[in-house]
């Protein structure tokens, strides 16, 4: 194209001026040279202009193909990595794929890798570890772990506890039966987690976000979990024998079956739970809110309730003898056919409360334990079965 500019102009220059100047018939030789040269140039340069502007397209496609073969070769060999022999070269691919997703995160076109990635360390964490089976007796079960604890950790600070832990929020966490007990879970994020029949005793779950979670038949024993928020998780069936749930919020959380023997439940509040034959024998629920809650058929046996909150609870069927109920307050509950046998009502608050059938025997009921407008089934407090009016002075 430019050859032929120069062609033109070479040979049909003072045409060319004749067209371009029509008031004018004669053009000098200089004149026709000067106007030959400036179009000369401008032609050389508009091609050059034209030249490097499709050469630097060219580089751009090239380098971005070249990037995106990097990027995938990065991630196939990470990936590779992870079930290295070494330890050290299994926590190289681990960190490069988190790395990955970092960088994918900011790219709308690669932004597919992040759950890719996720649930590839998900995987990663299940295939490595060996938890129990949920109809076999677990006690003194050994854990199998094929790498070692740091491994383990690192996946778990990486995707739950790090400052970019956000990006991976939108991909959904599936750790089914994992056993991955005596870990540090402190603030993790683990929204709407798949943990059901996850091993997770001795683990410090504390101040975890654990909202609407599947737990259903985990083993939390002894697990820490002060502070955690549980709202609407599912528990049913878990194992949460000893463990410390001090300040803990599970409102609207199912736990029925669950087992909560000796649990530290103080502060805790479960306002609307469902602990439906849950077992909370001799467990701490001092000061706690259990508003609205169904405890029916559960079993409280020597629980301290000491300040409790119950209004509006179903506690019909349930096993409270010999439990601590001074300070505590049951407006409104349901306490058909509960056994309240030797329990402590001191100071206790049960006005607008149902006691049909409901056994006092051998009950310290204090004179200051309000039972206004209670429900008796046609009897007097005298004559509820087993009741026994405290000593006069």
């Amino acid at each position: 194209m430019i050859i032929v500019g120069i062609v033109l102009a070479f040979f049909y220059g003072s045409w060319i001026l004749k067209f371009l100047f029509l008031g004018r018939s004669e053009f000098s030789r200089a004149e026709i040279l000067l106007y030959f040269s400036i179009t000369a140039g401008g032609i050389v340069l508009l091609g050059m202009l034209i030249f490097g502007i499709q050469r630097l397209y060219f580089r751009r496609q090239s380098h971005r193909i070249q990037a995106q073969n990097d990027f995938n070769s990065r991630f196939k060999n990470a990936s590779t990595l992870l079930y290295h022999e070494d330890t050290n070269l299994t926590l190289v691919g681990i960190y490069t794929l988190h790395q990955i997703a970092i960088e994918a995160s900011s790219e709308v076109k690669k932004q597919r890798y992040v759950a890719v990635i996720k649930n590839l360390l998900c995987s990663f964490l299940r295939k490595n570890s060996e938890g129990f089976d949920a109809e076999e007796e677990k006690t003194n079960k050994e854990i199998t772990r094929k790498k070692p604890e740091m491994v383990f950790q690192m996946v778990i600070d990486l995707l739950f506890r790090s400052s970019d832990t956000p990006i991976y929020n939108e991909t959904r966490t599936h750790l089914t039966g994992i056993a991955l007990n005596s870990l540090n879970f402190r603030k993790a994020q683990l929204r709407k987690a798949q943990l059901s029949r996850a091993d997770l005793g001795r683990a410090d779950l504390g101040r975890a976000n654990l909202i609407e979670a599947n737990l259903t038949g985990a083993d939390l024993s002894e697990t820490h979990l002060s502070g955690a928020l549980l709202n609407r998780s599912d528990l049913s069936g878990a194992n949460l024998n000893r463990a410390n749930l001090h300040r803990v919020i599970l409102h609207g959380a199912n736990l029925s079956e669950a087992n909560l023997k000796n649990a530290n439940l103080k502060k805790a509040s479960l306002n609307r739970a469902n602990l439906n034959n849950a077992n909370l024998s001799e467990a701490n629920l001092i000061e706690t809110h259990l508003n609205e809650v169904d405890l029916s058929e559960a079993n409280l046996t020597k629980a301290d309730l000491m300040g409790a909150k119950l209004s509006e609870a179903n506690l019909s069927e349930t096993n409270l003898s010999e439990a601590n109920l001074s300070g505590v307050t049951l407006t409104n509950a349901d306490l058909s056919r509960t056994n309240l046998r030797g329990t402590k009502l001191w100071f206790a608050n049960l006005s607008g409360s149902k006691l049909k059938y409901t056994d006092f025997s051998q009950a310290l009921i204090g004179e200051n334990t309000d039972f206004t407008d209670t429900i008796h089934a046609g009897k007097t407090l005298e004559e509820i079965r087993g009741y026994t009016p405290p000593p006069q002075k």
